[in-house]
């Protein structure tokens, strides 16, 4: 069974919109496809690419995942300025608590850390995603046969890649980063100061009458 945007290997199709169980003599019949797909020569007689497949249940594997069906409006800069929104938005929360009271100096200045790395580690990803896929051609999901668009030198290729390898350790960074976070939240309460122990006179909160 295929999912739209999956595809077997070395054959370029994908179903068009929902999950297809193929049989082998479907495999059979895109393996005859598949080299006439290849050979640009071959084309011209068979009429549009698109409908070289003969079988209206998929469609031609096209690059950068975007084909009919549940992934045609995948982008991965719409991707990125999503991590980067949700990353300032959740570090944004946790930021509040900067002055707040912790059990100590240390949990104070590792969670202000945290904060950084998480709010700061967003946009650097989002920032180094954009500059991989726009100078270098090389995105950060496959695409249709490979990593990178068509035409990529050999110094793209590189610099791709040490990109590539650069936005990989600093999201394992912001992730630590969120589980310190959350971890802390709970070990803080081990010492709480005295007004936390104090009974809270809601009257003094709450609009009433008497």
């Amino acid at each position: 069974m295929l999912l739209p945007g999956q595809w077997l290997q070395d054959l370029p199709f994908t179903p068009t919109s929902s999950p297809q169980h193929l049989t082998e003599n479907d495999i059979k019949r895109m393996k005859l496809w598949a080299p006439i797909l290849e050979n640009p020569e071959l084309q011209s007689g068979f009429g549009e690419k698109g409908q070289l497949s003969s079988d209206a249940r998929l469609t031609v594997r096209a690059a950068q995942n975007r084909i009919q069906g549940n992934l045609q409006d995948f982008s991965e800069y719409k991707v990125l300025l999503s991590f980067a929104a949700f990353s300032l938005f959740y570090g944004g929360i946790h930021a509040t608590s900067w002055e707040n009271y912790f059990p100590s100096e240390i949990e104070r200045t590792m969670w202000q850390i945290a904060v950084c790395i998480v709010i700061g580690g967003g946009i650097v990803t989002c920032v180094l995603g954009c500059i991989q896929r726009r100078w270098t051609l090389t995105s950060l999901w496959p695409l249709g046969k490979g990593s990178h668009l068509e035409g990529r030198t050999k110094i793209q290729a590189f610099i791709g890649y040490c990109l590539g390898l650069n936005i990989k350790c600093l999201v394992l960074v912001s992730i630590s980063a969120r589980l310190f976070l959350v971890v802390e939240a709970f070990i803080s309460i081990r010492r709480l100061p005295i007004a936390a122990y104090d009974t809270v006179n809601w009257a003094r909160f709450l609009p009433h009458i008497i």
